[in-house]
Parts: structure tokens; C-alpha cells; sequence
């Protein structure tokens, strides 16, 4: 259940897996190559719904793959 922080809702980790449909080291891996932003507070990690949002942007649409700049 998303936590409410000032009028606004806030997912951890599992809760953002669980929604991508991935592991919750999936999610780690994201945070560490840093294409997923969230806030940690205190030990634990906490996303946005615009977090979220703007992490799902930059995938890219199913059957397609990015190119390498170099291709």
C-alpha cells in the first residue's frame, strides 16, 4: 500500500516491482544505474507515481530494441 508523505503517495520497492512485473533486485539494478530516480528515506526507497511515470518513458515500445550508436 503506497505511503501518503505530504499530500502525496509514495511506492517501495516491492510495490514498484510488483507493478513492472520484475524482482525487486530488477528494481535495485534500475536505482543503481540510475535510470529509475526515487528518494531514500531513512533505509528504505520510496518512488513517486512521477517517478514511475517518467522511468516507464524511456523504455522502449515491446519488439523493439534500441540501437547502438555505433550500428
Amino acid at each position: 500500500m503506497p505511503k501518503l508523505i505530504i499530500d502525496e503517495e509514495f511506492f517501495d520497492i516491492s510495490e514498484v516491482a510488483q507493478e513492472l512485473g520484475v524482482s525487486q533486485l530488477v528494481v535495485r539494478s534500475y536505482i543503481a544505474k540510475r535510470r529509475l530516480k526515487g528518494r531514500k528515506i531513512g533505509t528504505k526507497w520510496y518512488f513517486s507515481a512521477n517517478d514511475i511515470k517518467k522511468f516507464l518513458e524511456t523504455l522502449t515500445e515491446p519488439g523493439k530494441r534500441k540501437r547502438n550508436e555505433s550500428e
